[in-house]
């Protein structure tokens, strides 16, 4: 029962793929249609888990990051923000303009220098002497400059004079580079413990209000980390530093902190279990341990051998961290949640069990239980714990995912756990035929492809219809009505509602129930609609002539041809509204082996028939007619054929009928379009445009002028 049970939630999951084009626009993440199993668990998101442990000291500065160049502390974004500096320094004296000017250009040739010796040849590098500037640049500046110059010719010992001369200035006089000073006088501090000293002087520095523009106080942090890490053999330090440089914002801080988490967890046992009774240090490293599929963890890889490495890597790291717990004598772990997440993630089911009871009500351990329950065919209870996770996880909360099957609609890279654990539970409700329920789970957590395919195929338009009264009445299409949500939350929410209603409308139309679909359409298209059903009506008069009525229908074809989209179109297959339109290609479509998308393939359908017979025959019911891309082409050339039929043969107005007719689905469906060009040639054919269609045994291009 369990085994059946599993396999038919991962048939249900993974087995409806929707094949997708090599090339085209960024299709939408689903979580129905995905090829990854629903048991499995997405990758754990380190750097949120790690910004949400608390610093023993907060730390009162952020990164500052300068161009698109992720190490970004380069001699040229230097260079860059030393200029501006420069002239913003200079323009706070009280000079004339022309003196200032005369400042600011004589710095940017002196600062040149070394950008051109960086940038030759190391053989060929020009000599660099010392800089002449006039008395319009601030001491600081010069003696900075002096010394970087110096730096780069090799005299260390005269640079770090000058950056010493600078940081003796008086405060009010050094302002803009104590703390470049600083930061160079620790980085070519000759010991540890100088340098150690040094980066602690450049925070000082910013915390006493100088200017830090290049965010050395943050970069500091690291630097002093990996002298603590890699010379003074302090590991704890070390985390803990690289951790309050993860929470300044620098960028890369948390892969220098995995790294170093994962050298830690290389140690032996007795080394390990002394350093996790430190909090932080325990905090950082289960963190990391769930965090498998992050820099270069269990990574997609061609090479099955690597993959298969780095997962016995990792294993070993959460099973040395699990030892050390256990040789500590620690019995409460904060994050035992993520523990489970660790061990579910590499398969090791038993351990997962094991601390996700322990974790209690943590999501984490919630979200692996659930998991656990569906393994072991419990439907019920694994959805009564999904259902506490969509509950318990915060809106806002996001999680970086290099996996992209698990990110969230809309957001690439990234992850929201609770529309996750939402779509994972919609999809147990449509096995459980809950569809209703699943449709708004799935409409109110961002899987916008997956609902609309629940409510075009798996629910009866009256079901839908009376879901969306009730869910989503007119009044939430605007934003201002979701006042308790953040901006951008409720936009989305609102867009979903317009997006919901319209789809809607659209269905109804289709199936000809135009009264009831109005209400439902964007205002905006509420009048070509009316329009549209007052040509098909006026088609249907026969209070009319023959010619007036081919004239209404010819109205309706051409607004079905030019305005279907928005009237008539699916939002899922055939039409794929949801993609602007992109589908199968018309040498797909014309192949008879050409297998369309899963939904449309009974000998697909068939491998989950046990999960819902039910299911399966309600997608099969509403497929749409006809089958195809733009199918309501094929509305418009219907409405063209009856137009047809109305006029009399011989007559160049019922040859340019035809031929349009005809020609609007000529290149998607030439068996389709057979008829009209037929029936152009057997009932025109003494117009110029018929014999034109005979002569080429098709359409023609163009229509030719006729005369009488």
């Amino acid at each position: 029962m369990s085994n059946r049970s599993v396999l038919l939630i991962s048939l249900f999951a993974c087995c409806i793929a929707v094949p997708a084009d090599a090339c085209g626009p960024s299709f939408p993440n689903t979580i129905i249609h995905t090829r990854k199993p629903m048991l499995q668990a997405p990758p754990g998101p380190f750097k949120a888990a790690v910004l949400k442990i608390k610093l023993e000291s907060p730390v009162h500065f952020k990164a500052t990051i300068t161009g698109n160049n992720p190490w970004h502390k380069t001699a040229r974004s230097t260079c860059k923000q030393d200029l501006s500096d420069a002239n913003a320094a200079i323009g706070e004296q009280a000079l004339s303009p022309a003196t200032a000017t005369q400042a600011c250009q004589a710095y940017a040739h002196a600062r040149q220098a070394i950008e051109t010796y960086l940038d030759a040849p190391r053989e060929q590098r020009p000599a660099m002497a010392d800089p002449v500037l006039p008395s319009g640049v601030p001491a600081e500046f010069r003696l900075y400059l002096s010394g970087a110059i110096k730096w780069h010719r090799g005299e260390h010992a005269a640079a770090r004079k000058d950056w010493r001369a600078l940081l003796a200035l008086s405060a009010d006089q050094r302002q803009w580079r104590s703390t470049w000073a600083a930061f160079m006088l620790a980085k070519s501090a000759e010991t540890p413990a100088d340098r150690i000293a040094g980066y602690r002087h450049v925070r000082e520095l910013a915390a006493e209000g100088f200017k830090d523009s290049l965010g050395l106080a943050a970069t500091s942090l690291g630097d002093e980390a990996a002298v603590e890490l890699y010379e003074c053999r302090q590991p704890a330090k070390a985390l803990r530093l690289y951790l309050q440089q993860v929470h300044t914002g620098e960028r890369w801080a948390d892969v220098s902190l995995a790294m170093t988490a994962s050298r830690v967890l290389s140690n032996n046992h007795k080394e390990l279990a002394a350093l996790v009774k430190d909090k932080v240090v325990l905090d950082v490293l289960t963190a990391y341990c769930a965090s498998t599929g992050h820099y270069g963890v269990l990574r997609w890889s061609w090479n099955s051998d690597e993959r298969t490495i780095a997962k016995s890597k990792t294993r070993s790291n959460l099973h040395a961290l699990l030892k050390a717990i256990e040789v500590a004598g620690i019995e409460r772990v904060a994050h035992a949640g993520e523990i489970a997440w660790g061990a579910y993630r590499l398969g090791d089911y038993e351990t997962a069990a094991a601390w996700a009871k322990r974790a209690g009500k943590d999501p984490r351990g919630t979200w692996i239980r659930a998991k656990l329950l569906l393994r072991e065919g419990k439907q019920a209870d694994a959805a009564e714990a999904l259902a506490r996770v969509v509950k318990t996880f915060p809106c806002n909360e996001v999680w970086t995912c290099p996996d992209n099957s698990a990110r969230t609609p809309g957001d690439r890279g990234l992850m929201s756990p609770r529309s996750r654990a939402a779509g994972e539970l919609a999809v147990l409700k449509l096995c459980r035929q809950q569809y209703v329920d699943a449709l708004d789970l799935l409409a109110r957590h961002g899987w916008w492809a997956d609902a609309a395919f629940v409510a075009e195929r798996v629910l009866t338009a009256d079901e839908l219809k009376a879901y969306v009264q009730t869910a989503w009445p007119e009044m939430v299409t605007s934003p201002d009505r979701w006042k308790d949500l953040s901006e951008d939350h409720a936009r989305r929410k609102a867009r979903t509602a317009r997006n919901l209603r319209h789809l809607l409308a659209r269905r109804l139309t289709r199936i000809g129930r135009w009264k009831e679909a109005r209400p439902f359409y964007p205002p905006k298209h509420r009048e070509t609609l009316d329009a549209y059903i007052q040509a098909i009506r006026r088609g249907h008069d026969s209070s009319l002539t023959n010619a007036e009525r081919a004239e209404q229908f010819m109205t309706a074809a051409r607004m079905a041809r030019s305005k279907g989209k928005v009237l008539l179109a699916t939002e899922e297959s055939p039409d794929n509204g949801i993609d602007g339109g992109f589908g199968a290609s018309v040498e797909e479509e014309n192949d008879p082996n050409h297998k369309p998308a899963y939904y449309n393939r009974p000998e697909r359908i068939g491998t989950f028939l046990p999960v819902s017979l039910d299911a399966h025959q309600r997608v099969m019911r509403h497929v749409p007619t006809p089958n195809r891309r733009y199918h309501y082409w094929y509305t418009a050339a219907e409405h063209a054929w009856s137009a047809a039929e109305l006029m009399p043969d011989g007559s160049k107005e019922t040859a340019h009928i035809l031929w349009q007719g005809g020609r609007w689905v000529m290149y998607r469906h030439p068996d389709y379009a057979d008829k009209f060009y037929k029936a152009l040639v057997r009932r025109c054919g003494n117009t110029l445009l018929g014999q034109e269609a005979d002569r080429r045994r098709w359409f023609p291009r163009k229509w030719p002028k006729d005369t009488p």
